[in-house]
């Protein structure tokens, strides 16, 4: 029988002394995710769309303080929504974290500080990414050649001739029966 942890435990790179542990993906982890996340990254999905048709406006017509808005109403879903589910989500335990005589827990991840949020924010999220190696395996196989000198090669079989005709035969046509 094999033991399998579902945690990972790191060493802090921005503020020494402090360990985070982290929760590891599972497949009901990730679905739990994508669930957290829905809303959100349907109001983002929502903002970048009526961005794009603002700036599609002649140039004119268009209205800085509407980008502006939109950028703001955009940074406020990610910075405020969609970063802290991502370290809830992921971060179990954090130890060593003292602040004004207060130990800060999982719980009160808003209290951290930015560096630290990033840095377990980054981690979290790496952990979910495919390795590159893993993301090779995943792709559909392709019915194209591969890439030489900026065109894609040719990997059609060239038409069959014969050799009593000119005209080109297909290969692989189905025979009849004798």
């Amino acid at each position: 029988m094999s033991g399998y942890n579902s945690t990972s435990r790191y060493d802090s790179q921005t503020i020494p002394g402090v360990v985070f542990i982290l929760k590891k993906l599972t497949e009901g982890r990730r679905l739990e995710l994508r669930k957290m996340l829905a809303e959100p990254q349907a109001k983002m999905s929502l903002i970048m769309k009526e961005l794009a048709k603002h700036n599609q406006l002649p140039e004119d017509q268009q209205d800085a303080s509407v980008v502006s808005n939109l950028s703001m109403e955009f940074d406020d879903v990610l910075y405020e929504r969609i970063h802290p589910t991502w370290v809830k989500w992921g971060l179990k335990s954090v130890e060593g974290l003292v602040i004004d005589g207060t130990t800060l827990t999982a719980e009160n991840i808003m209290d951290f500080p930015s560096e630290l949020f990033e840095e377990i924010l980054n981690t979290v999220m790496g952990g979910t990414q495919l390795s590159t190696d893993q993301s090779k395996n995943s792709e559909s196989p392709s019915t194209f050649g591969k890439l030489e000198g900026g065109r894609t090669k040719n990997t059609t079989a060239e038409p069959a001739e014969s050799s009593d005709t000119t005209e080109q035969e297909t290969v692989g046509a189905t025979s009849q029966a004798e």
